[in-house]
């Protein structure tokens, strides 16, 4: 059977920690914390003589002695003693879930030349050569056949002072109503593909329709980008797209919710380089 150990980390060494073998009662009065582990008892044997465990910021090198040699050691997730781990998984089943979802608004004209969106969570870049987005609809959608006969379409993605208009074009159908009247967004056409985008949103993706897959109950619509316009008024210093003044949200589809960012938290491509060897 595992045999569950416990050890306690020295606030003022985070690099080397020791096995104590002292009861639990003792160990509770400890005012440094306790980690739990478990250690993988051999089959054979009188089981493990000795263990050292070498910590350094992030991972956990664990060598274990025993009569047969070097014995590997599994962590467990990292418990305070007494406590439920937060790292302990629940199963909610297959869901469509997904953090985060973007809320992309679609732009399509439907055989008539008349402009509609929709809001489509299930999308995103699927390739960057050539640059793609792909997004993914029901067959019931009004976009569906607005798609397959222009094959053509944009994306324009919202900003938050927008989240009642983009959530508006997830509710209503342009079977039954005109979403740009209804809400006072301004309908552009666009100059390289036979759609229109949102004039108010502040960046827009022109794209064309490269290839449809049959998933299931949804079809993914696979769209080169042949251009992204964004408005000036949020772009950086550097001329780049500024996430702070474009102010996009996401979707939540368990709790059907619309959140939006936060702060920088790290450089892309440079906060994980400490874990190179």
């Amino acid at each position: 059977m595992p045999l569950s150990v416990c050890i306690r980390v020295p606030d003022n060494d985070k690099n080397i920690v020791a096995i104590r073998g002292a009861p639990p009662h003792v160990r509770r009065k400890n005012r440094e914390r306790t980690v739990r582990y478990r250690l993988i008892r051999p089959q054979s044997g009188n089981g493990i003589k000795a263990c050292t465990l070498v910590r350094d910021r992030y991972r956990i090198i664990r060598l274990c002695r025993s009569r047969l040699g070097l014995l590997h050691v599994r962590k467990k997730p990292l418990t305070l003693w007494g406590e439920k781990s937060r790292f302990m998984k629940r199963s909610v089943g297959p869901q469509t879930l997904l953090y985060p979802h973007p809320d992309l608004i679609v732009g399509t004209y439907d055989r008539d030349g008349r402009p509609n969106v929709m809001a489509a969570a299930w999308g995103g870049i699927c390739c960057s050569r050539p640059p793609a987005v792909a997004v993914s609809l029901q067959k019931s959608r009004y976009t569906y056949a607005n798609l397959m006969e222009q094959r053509a379409f944009t994306i324009s993605i919202p900003s938050a002072d927008y989240v009642r208009e983009a959530d508006f074009f997830g509710i209503a159908s342009g079977k039954d109503v005109d979403k740009f009247a209804a809400t006072g967004l301004t309908p552009v056409k666009s100059k390289l593909v036979n759609a229109p985008y949102v004039e108010e949103f502040p960046v827009v993706l022109e794209c064309r329709l490269l290839r449809t897959v049959e998933i299931g109950v949804h079809t993914q619509f696979i769209g080169e980008i042949l251009d992204v316009k964004v408005n000036e008024s949020v772009l950086g210093e550097d001329g780049k797209p500024d996430v702070a003044k474009i102010r996009p949200f996401a979707y939540d589809s368990m709790r059907m919710e619309y959140y939006g960012f936060g702060e920088v938290l790290a450089k892309a491509f440079s906060a994980g380089r400490e874990f190179r060897r």
